[in-house]
């Protein structure tokens, strides 16, 4: 085996119909055009005239988790927007010097409440998938 390539998995135990291995070939075929254009556009974001093993790499950890990325992402980023507006309204109330209203406490409770749960979550789902 050469340095640089990779151990081969066993083989499966169980055969696969024609119709399976075409639809394996078809996402293989599918895998790799995706890795390849996902590596050159890591590439180029990263100045480089030629692809590295480690854009590849980052392709590879790209396109298997970014199903899942997809879905956290958006939570994450909401939850912190949510967050962040609660601990401004929490900010603000401390500093004004009137009292506030129950209004504002409770959509200042809800918006910190969301905004952490989000934020958790999401940070929950991205440590899972490593």
């Amino acid at each position: 085996m050469a340095a640089n390539s990779t151990p081969r998995a066993n083989p499966p135990d169980l055969p696969f119909l024609d119709d399976a291995v075409g639809a394996a070939s078809d996402a293989q075929l599918a895998f790799g055009f995706d890795l390849r254009d996902r590596a050159v556009q890591l590439a180029r974001r990263d100045g480089a005239n030629v692809v590295l093993r480690k854009h590849v790499q980052s392709a590879i950890g790209d396109l298997t988790s970014a199903r899942r990325f997809r879905i956290t992402s958006p939570i994450g980023s909401l939850g912190g927007i949510l967050l962040g507006g609660g601990i401004s309204g929490l900010v603000s109330a401390f500093a004004t010097n009137t009292p506030p209203t129950w209004s504002t406490v409770v959509i200042t409770a809800v918006l910190l409440v969301i905004g952490a749960v989000g934020v958790t979550a999401s940070l929950i789902f991205t440590f899972m998938e490593r």
